[in-house]
């Protein structure tokens, strides 16, 4: 009867480790003929574990071994990590299941007598929440595998060391139930406990810190390569606004020469024609300067992005001082997420587009203040208005970060079809 109950047991073990490899995890499958292999080692082990009338830890960790690196084919490290994920995972379960059994059902009443129905028991029922998890992440489109397989080196021990955390837990709920744990080893399990749960909780601070840091340092790379497209943008205006004047003064004199002759012959009508063309010819775009090379850049670009759209009207006054507080980058992130929500407010106001920027400094503080013509809107401050909420938000947010470091605020509000925002620094 034993080596019936661990052949059963080691039927369900492979099931359910097949289970977390292929639908929980989503290893691929190995495409070539090296997965055969499986079957006459499967069978070996098997007949290992029915002569020997118990599933070894030996032979179980062989099983889930060659299970992943024969029907799956994955690199060395995602490997190494599906083995202890699913050996953990699967044995947190069967505890679990067995802590369930022995405590609900009345099979725990004469554990002694039940003990094998209880084992093989727990390893059928653990298959089913294994199922369900697969089923919902399967249906979810959710795979760990690409997570994992890039995953960091400190989120990676960090998940080690909580399956192995829980799996003691566990294990010594079984034994103090058990009664097989003696008063010096529930302190020394006591101990233990405390202090990997310590490492675990100063991983998880490490690894949250080492995340924000990171999440930061890309948005304010981005930003950093928005202000250098920006630059490129506005020095591209800039060049093509200079042929243009080079182009027309290098034709003034033919221009001259074609009035004279017109106004020789009396012909005003065709005189008109001519300086309206002229005029359409020679019209070009104000570039705008504040004094900062940084928000000189994004500030034109903002405009020249409305007024390809549509016609915008634009009024700056004021200019920034020579010794500003504000560092470049800082200066790019306030600006650009300022003018981005400016930007989208305009172009979606059905009226007169204007936008509007006061800069001024008193004792050694800069107030700034941006009108933009928007339509009428719910507003709270960090939270973004845009139709894509979850991955919008963060700019703004980025602003309030920068301002509190010096001491700065920001206000707005909605008046009269214009969105006012106004900075002190």
């Amino acid at each position: 009867m034993d080596k019936i109950i661990a052949l059963l047991i080691y039927i369900f073990e492979t099931m359910k480790f097949v289970v977390i490899s292929y639908y929980i995890i989503g290893l691929k499958s190995s495409n070539g003929k090296k997965k055969y292999l499986m079957i006459p080692i499967w069978l070996l082990l098997g007949i290992g574990t029915y002569i020997q009338g118990s599933l070894s830890l030996l032979n179980n960790l062989l099983l889930i071994t060659m299970i992943v690196t024969i029907l799956f084919s994955e690199g060395r490290r995602l490997s190494i990590l599906s083995i202890i994920i699913e050996w953990f995972t699967a044995s947190f379960i069967d505890l679990m299941m067995w802590l369930v059994l022995v405590a609900v059902t009345p099979l725990g009443e004469q554990y002694r007598a039940n003990e094998q129905y209880i084992d093989v028991l727990a390893d059928v029922v653990g298959i089913l929440p294994l199922l369900i998890i697969g089923y919902i992440m399967r249906k979810k489109n959710v795979v760990l595998r690409e997570r994992l397989k890039y995953i960091h080196i400190v989120k990676y021990i960090l998940i080690i060391l909580a399956i192995v955390a829980m799996c003691i837990v566990s294990a010594c709920m079984q034994g103090m139930m058990l009664g097989e744990i003696t008063y010096g080893t529930k302190r020394l399990v006591v101990i233990t406990t405390i202090v990997l749960s310590f490492f675990v909780v100063t991983l998880c601070v490490l690894y949250i810190n080492v995340e924000s840091s990171r999440k930061q340092l890309t948005e304010i790379n981005a930003l950093n390569e928005k202000c250098i497209e920006d630059q490129k943008n506005y020095y591209l205006n800039v060049m093509k606004k200079d042929e243009e004047l080079r182009a027309f003064k290098h034709d003034v004199n033919k221009h001259m020469t074609a009035l004279k002759v017109l106004v020789e012959k009396k012909e005003y009508d065709e005189i008109e024609k001519y300086l309206n063309g002229l005029k359409s010819y020679s019209k070009t775009d104000t570039i705008y300067k504040t004094g900062n090379l940084i928000s000189d850049y994004i500030i034109n670009a903002k405009i020249q992005e409305i007024r390809e759209d549509g016609p915008l009207d634009v009024k700056i006054i004021g200019k920034f001082p020579q010794n500003i507080i504000l560092g470049n980058t800082e200066i790019c992130v306030i600006f650009a997420n300022i003018l981005d929500n400016a930007k989208e407010a305009i172009l979606e106001y059905a009226g007169k587009r204007r936008l509007e920027m006061e800069i001024r400094n008193y004792r050694d503080r800069l107030y700034i203040t941006i009108k933009n013509s928007s339509p009428k809107r719910d507003y709270e401050e960090g939270i973004s208005t845009k139709k894509d909420k979850e991955n919008h938000g963060y700019g703004m947010k980025n602003v309030h970060r920068i301002l509190e470091k010096y001491d700065g605020t920001i206000e707005t509000e909605w008046k009269d079809c214009m969105f006012i925002t106004k900075i002190e620094v």
